[in-house]
């Protein structure tokens, strides 16, 4: 958590201007281009082509923006995907994991891992914990105990192939520190879906949570959360100030049901990431995890909520 500046919790829109919103859209769409791409150095030309604004003018935007230059965070996603597949990637060299996340060789590669995470690559692929987040850092403990027993709050675990899926979203930066931001994003994402038509949860509506980071393995300040709603029909309903749309890809999920409060939540996803995938043929993958809300009530009592948890996967044979 200290390796980048601290940023003022703020959303796109207010960083950009209130009279801005298509320049927030294609902000939102390079961040997406690079999040899908987390295995590749994508060149600022391709990213400024995405955004349709000049190299220049797209940096300097996307700073203010983010909090962070396009390097740095193209950087960090390759540096998280990495680090997820360091812990389960046991049979690859550190030059194979290297390459599949665009450092041109193993001593690069260990280099700058090592400066952001504090331990080798080696060292976490032996089983060494590291967070980069100050309220996660006693959580090794935790950790161990739920490698040796399931949480209560996981149930069947289902590999499903899901999507792909069209979304309407609104984004919310820093979200790890802004919870009342998250879920004043989720309201507005549930009135716009009643307001067109695409809400009714007794037919699974697809109410979602996208949660783009890693607890550990990205800076607390750095979250980004999307709250969004599936279209099903081939034509979008016009997007409102602050909303982005993109498209998921079809992949393969670890789906489970879930009921309890956050913090059985965060224990379920650990059981994922630290237990679950060690004892299959799967690794994680850098599209998001989604929380799918079953019920009006969950958007905004996280005491007592009940979701379907999903958690993109791929088997290792499929990796490359």
């Amino acid at each position: 958590m200290g390796l980048l500046r601290y940023v003022p919790a703020i959303p796109l829109s207010a960083v950009l201007g209130k009279t801005m919103d298509g320049l927030e859209r294609r902000v939102d769409d390079a961040i997406n281009r690079i999040r899908f791409s987390a295995g590749e150095r994508l060149p600022l030309a391709a990213l400024s082509d995405t955004a349709g604004l000049s190299q220049y003018y797209f940096h300097r935007t996307f700073k203010k923006a983010v909090g962070e230059t396009v390097l740095e965070f193209s950087n960090r996603n390759r540096l998280m995907f990495a680090a997820r597949l360091l812990r389960h990637w046991k049979d690859r060299s550190i030059l194979d994991l290297a390459l599949s996340c665009g450092f041109n060789s193993a001593a690069d590669f260990s280099r700058v891992f090592r400066s952001r995470y504090g331990i080798t690559p080696r060292d976490l692929a032996r089983g060494e914990y590291v967070t980069l987040n100050a309220a996660r850092a006693k959580r090794r403990n935790r950790i161990e105990l739920i490698k040796r027993r399931k949480p209560g709050s996981v149930r069947e675990v289902q590999v499903r192939a899901v999507g792909p899926l069209k979304i309407i979203y609104k984004r919310v930066l820093q979200s790890m520190d802004r919870p009342e931001a998250v879920k004043a994003a989720l309201t507005e994402v549930h009135s716009f879906a009643e307001r067109n038509h695409l809400l009714d949860f007794s037919s699974c509506p697809l109410l979602l949570g996208i949660c783009w980071d890693d607890f550990d393995l990205s800076p607390a300040d750095r979250f980004m959360y999307d709250a969004g709603i599936v279209v099903r029909s081939n034509v979008l309903p016009k997007l409102e100030p602050g909303m982005g749309s993109l498209q998921l890809p079809g992949a393969r999920y670890a789906i489970f049901d879930f009921e309890g409060n956050i913090g059985d939540e965060e224990d379920s996803l650990d059981f994922i990431a630290y237990s679950w995938l060690a004892e299959t043929r799967y690794l994680p993958t850098m599209l998001p995890s989604l929380e799918v809300f079953l019920n009006e009530r969950s958007l905004c009592d996280w005491d007592r909520m009940k979701l379907k948890l999903f958690v993109p996967i791929v088997e290792k044979i499929d990796f490359f």
